[in-house]
């Protein structure tokens, strides 16, 4: 919302443009890995059953999730930092500009 420069936001506009986008891309993330093996495992294995005690669910989806969640919480923190640092720039270059004058 402030990226997109609205000071005082519209809360229609705003869950059109931002909160409808996350959603989707969140459903998409929880759905894909999990419906994936479901579309698959029947043409490649032959069975049209899945077992949900199998070490590929209860071992590699939740490490998946797990690492994508790491990266982006790195990643998102990365952003902060760079962020802070630029506005403590920002924020120290007219104090600086001062005391040489």
């Amino acid at each position: 919302i402030n990226r997109n420069g609205w000071s005082r936001p519209d809360p229609m506009t705003a869950t059109k443009e931002v909160i409808c986008p996350a959603v989707r891309r969140l459903l998409t993330v929880l759905a894909f890995p999990v419906g994936m093996p479901l579309r698959t495992f029947p043409f490649f294995l032959g069975c049209s059953q899945i077992s949900y005690t199998s070490p590929v669910v209860v071992n590699i989806y939740p490490g998946v999730f797990t690492g994508i969640g790491v990266a982006r919480g790195m990643l998102g923190l990365h952003n902060a930092y760079l962020k802070l640092s630029q506005t403590v720039r920002d924020n120290e270059f007219p104090v600086e500009m001062r005391l040489r004058n």
